[in-house]
């Protein structure tokens, strides 16, 4: 009897008799309330018991468990449905899949003053932030890729693939996928991968991986109809690569026809040099100079000049549009800046004073459809046809070396006369009439992935960013 009453089984017994949030297999014994495992042996298991019940974390939990339920709760406040269980994990579970779909940082758990709200409004503990990410994201994530799963079901699909280098060089490949089934749809981000570089071969096993992940028990190669992507030559070659390798039987290979005309607004742009030059120029005398902004300002009563981003679809004629129709204000404050201060200055005056500038620009205004269209290829719900027929519209409106940059990137669109052909069976054209023909989706996932990577969250690592970044973008 004296050996049972000192063996480390009874031990643990006894202590979880006398304490309701303690729980124990006989071998190892757990806190409940604070989701931790407290070591205990001969010599110090009573210490380290002793100093966890003793803990503030463990007893402010405590306190909250045990406290009469008749303050007014957050839930109450805003009307929302009490749940049936009073599950601390499950609650944990959801605070994690809120704060990564708001895009909140986990660290804002530590706040005094918002800790404090939520312990005062809310029925249950409040975790700490290692608590969340260590123990519910990966959780929420595969209920996340589960629900992904869900919604494709049976149907055919879609991809929708790029790529981009991040602010720490590395290359960032996004495939995206939607349900081919003749109704509106909305692409769900299935995956983030972290290629060692870019070229036709990653691309291909980073499709190939993303597919295992879509369907574990086998891929379904003949449900896979179409592949979005962009026209880089090394993704021109990883999907026919894919298609003679004669597992797709019904794949089909359509580049974006946003980056056409982004492809026309660049060939625009090579042929106005001048007009390229001054806005340069405009963009390096006000850029990293306040002086000169507050003067470009209270001269002009305009906002500052619109950003030229050469990568993103029609900024540079949109900075166009701008200065043409401004131009006379923009002139004068550019002639009034002391040429002296700055090389660039000069350079501008000297443009401004030796070649027609707006004449060109005021030619250029007849391109403002390629802006137009982008905007409306760039909304959701639109039919393929119509979205065909926006390019179309397009063609037939451009003239000379634009409308021939249009039907050359045309040309080499893969399979896109073949998928939108109205001599496709009635049945396929009515599942892929709803098809995306542009990568959109795909873009704006590049930019919330460049909204989480922040300045101040440059320690994520691949696992997490990747994860954090499927959630935050399906769950909105």
């Amino acid at each position: 009897m004296p050996k049972e009453k000192t063996s480390i089984a009874y031990k643990l017994k006894q202590a979880v008799k006398n304490n309701k949030y303690l729980r124990t297999d006989g071998d190892v014994l757990i806190c409940t309330i604070c989701e931790k495992k407290i070591n205990f042996s001969h010599q110090h298991g009573s210490q380290r018991l002793s100093e966890h019940l003793k803990s503030r974390n463990h007893l402010q939990k405590v306190d909250i468990k045990d406290k009469p339920k008749t303050q007014t709760l957050l839930r109450d406040v805003f009307n929302c449905e009490q749940s049936t269980s009073n599950d601390q994990t499950q609650f944990n579970k959801d605070m994690t899949k809120a704060f990564l779909s708001a895009d909140i940082p986990f660290h804002k758990l530590n706040n005094f003053y918002f800790k404090n709200f939520l312990k005062k409004y809310i029925d249950f503990a409040i975790p700490e932030e290692s608590t969340l990410r260590k123990n519910y994201t990966k959780d929420v994530y595969e209920d996340t890729l589960q629900k992904i799963r869900n919604t494709i079901g049976e149907k055919d699909i879609f991809l929708m693939i790029d790529e981009t280098t991040d602010v720490e060089s590395r290359y960032v490949f996004n495939v995206l996928v939607g349900k081919l089934d003749g109704e509106p749809v909305k692409a769900m981000l299935l995956v983030t991968y972290f290629l060692t570089e870019t070229n036709n071969k990653t691309i291909n096993r980073g499709i190939m991986d993303a597919l295992a992940l879509l369907w574990p028990g086998g891929i379904k190669y003949d449900r896979v109809y179409l592949i979005l992507s962009d026209q880089a030559q090394y993704m021109l070659k990883a999907i026919r690569n894919l298609k003679e390798t004669g597992l797709f039987a019904n794949l089909n290979h359509i580049t974006c026809l946003v980056h056409a005309l982004h492809r026309v607004c660049e060939k625009i742009r090579d042929e106005n040099e001048d007009v390229d030059r001054f806005i340069a120029l405009v963009k390096k005398i006000l850029t990293k100079s306040p002086h000169r902004q507050q003067h470009f300002k209270s001269e002009t009563q305009l906002p500052l000049p619109p950003k030229v981003i050469t990568t993103r679809w029609g900024t540079w004629l949109n900075a166009v549009f701008y200065y043409c129709e401004h131009f006379t204000l923009i002139k004068k404050c550019i002639g009034s800046l002391d040429k002296s201060k700055s090389k660039a200055i000069k350079e501008a005056q000297k443009l401004l004073g030796n070649s027609d500038i707006n004449t060109q620009m005021f030619n250029l205004l007849k391109y403002r459809i390629l802006c137009d269209s982008i905007k409306k290829l760039q909304s959701d719900e639109l039919t393929t046809r119509q979205q065909r027929d926006i390019i179309q519209h397009v063609e037939n409106k451009l003239t000379c070396f634009a409308k021939e940059k249009l039907k050359s990137c045309l040309s080499k669109n893969p399979d896109l006369s073949e998928y939108t052909s109205e001599t496709k069976s009635l049945d396929f054209r009515i599942m892929t009439s709803y098809s995306p023909l542009v990568t959109v989706d795909v873009e704006r996932s590049f930019s919330k992935y460049k909204s989480i990577l922040r300045d101040n969250r440059r320690s994520l690592t691949e696992i997490h960013l990747s994860q954090y970044l499927c959630i935050n973008y399906n769950l909105k």
